[in-house]
């Protein structure tokens, strides 16, 4: 899951921390490997990846690893789609598996005001060239026959939606950057910034100095703590997500479409011959620690808390009846950075010049990770050190 990458012939191989780069993404999961891949790809010169602990050792490890298009803001969507044409030829181009399964995505509702979102959506994703379309309860039973369509208005099919292996897609951005050049240390934590009449001059790290003046900050939960000692403020709040997977159910066999009830906050899909059901928060728990997640909280998940999640589990049952009788094998009860309107924080800080964030992507950064890769990195590619 985490390090262990054979490195490419051709590629840059050190063990020793380099005292200055051109570029350097702090953050070993699938948004700064993304940014890592894109800058290098772009023919960056000199381009670093810093992971204080393991790659994907964050978030990325405990992701669903849906790839969801839809989204209420164009750009959103365009950046998404552009990732699910970047998942889907990743493979091809490094050798590494990444688990993409093109199997569509179904959103449903009972709401009349939501099909009218969805209609507008649609409108939006033809405009630059993304199929969505509207069905029928009946067509959504179709792709998902558990679903029980009792009230439904109607479902959002959007074919090209899929699902990858989230720590399987970041290993193959990693190799992609350094099959180009890039450079990736784990085991190297941040320890501050050097800031020179406003902008980046240079990090600190557990093993030395590096002089640089473009650097990215995508590193999930802990990106506002480092832009606090940046002196920039990343508006992220750590905060609770779940998920869980049900015991193995007859008939429903090992992939499906990722289906979502927005009027139910809830996701679900075929796992390992069972489900995996997960929440959208509308409230969600603040990670007990503030701002500040602890230095060793690599691969670690946090404890169930079924009182949280069971009030908007009673409505969902009525949609999946299977939920009454089947049993939960494992829960995966994770941290995720979550912002305040929902949208993700990506650009240059307006504090440090140099300073760029890709943050804050409210739990859907693997959908997100390849799209915001490329924005973040051509921002930094059209802002030349020195601007």
């Amino acid at each position: 899951m985490a390090g262990g990458l054979d490195q490419p012939a051709g590629a840059r191989v050190t063990r020793e921390i380099p005292d200055a780069a051109q570029y350097v993404v702090i953050g070993g999961g699938v948004v700064g490997a993304a940014t890592a891949y894109h800058l290098a790809k772009s023919g960056a010169r000199d381009v670093i990846l810093i992971e204080k602990d393991k790659l994907t050792s964050g978030s990325s490890w405990h992701a669903a690893g849906a790839v969801a298009q839809y989204r209420a803001n164009a750009n959103l969507m365009a950046l998404v789609a552009y990732g699910v044409d970047l998942y889907s030829k990743l493979e091809a181009e490094t050798g590494q598996a990444t688990g993409w399964r093109p199997l569509g995505g179904c959103r449903v509702t009972a709401s009349k005001e939501r099909r009218a979102e969805f209609l507008r959506a649609i409108s939006t994703a033809r405009s630059f060239g993304l199929d969505m379309e509207l069905i029928s309860p009946r067509e959504a039973k179709d792709k998902f026959p558990l679903l029980d369509i009792t009230g439904l208005d109607c479902g959002l099919w959007i074919p090209s939606d899929g699902q990858v292996g989230p720590s399987d897609v970041t290993m193959a951005l990693v190799k992609g950057a350094r099959m180009h050049g890039a450079r990736v240390f784990e085991d190297t934590s941040v320890t501050g910034f050097t800031i020179v009449d406003g902008r980046i001059a240079g990090i600190e790290t557990s093993k030395g100095p590096i002089r640089t003046e473009s650097v990215a900050i995508c590193a999930g939960i802990w990106s506002r703590a480092l832009g606090r000692l940046a002196g920039a403020n990343i508006p992220i709040l750590p905060s609770h997500h779940c998920y869980f997977i049900t015991d193995k159910i007859a008939g429903l066999g090992q992939f499906s479409p990722f289906m979502r009830d927005p009027d139910l906050w809830h996701y679900f899909r075929a796992e390992l011959g069972g489900l995996m059901v997960g929440q959208y928060d509308a409230d969600p728990v603040p990670y007990p620690g503030g701002f500040d997640i602890a230095a060793d909280h690599a691969f670690k998940l946090m404890p169930e808390n079924l009182e949280h999640f069971m009030p908007t589990f009673e409505p969902l049952m009525q949609r999946l009846p299977v939920l009454r009788t089947v049993g939960v094998r494992s829960w995966f009860h994770g941290i995720e950075a979550f912002t305040e309107d929902q949208q993700p924080v990506l650009g240059e800080t307006p504090e440090v010049r140099g300073l760029f964030v890709g943050a804050g992507f409210n739990a859907y950064g693997i959908s997100a990770g390849g799209g915001f890769g490329m924005a973040a990195s051509s921002t930094m590619l059209m802002l030349p050190n020195g601007h």
